[in-house]
């Protein structure tokens, strides 16, 4: 599958503007925050590791658009319908932790330690959203020893 890069830019960008340009909660603000976040942090792990790929990080920034859309085809259902019934602030707020777990995973593969009340929680998300991308060894790394 092929994917054009192009396309990708102009869905996030058009997510972008959308957020800005309507009355989008904070829920949502926080989530693409998170995600930028993310997104570097990985490229610094990546580069760290000798990993770096355009096309690992293409998909990645693929992925979070389609998040992005999702949210915001909610947003624009719950503005069309006249009812607020939460359903993009509940998944902004799923997608966040994702991204959160994200980020400390990122923290795990360049080297940072981190206190055992996060790697606690961690774990903990972890096993509420059946994560599989944290390996025995970035949980090793994770509380530095």
């Amino acid at each position: 599958m092929r994917i054009n890069l192009l396309a990708v830019w102009k869905w996030l960008c058009a997510a972008l503007v959308a957020l800005w340009v309507r009355d989008v909660p904070l829920a949502m603000h926080t989530l693409i925050w998170l995600m930028a976040i993310d997104y570097a942090t990985g490229l610094m792990a990546a580069t760290l590791e000798g990993v770096l790929s355009s096309r690992i990080g293409l998909r990645g920034l693929a992925q979070k658009g389609a998040i992005v859309c999702f949210l915001l085809m909610g947003h624009w259902v719950e503005t069309r319908i006249g009812r607020e019934i939460g359903a993009e602030v509940f998944g902004a707020f799923g997608y966040s932790v994702n991204e959160l777990i994200s980020i400390v995973e990122n923290f795990a593969r360049l080297g940072v330690p981190l206190p055992d009340r996060v790697i606690d929680g961690l774990a903990a998300a972890r096993r509420l959203w059946v994560m599989k991308r944290i390996t025995p060894e970035q949980l090793e790394r994770l509380k530095g020893k």
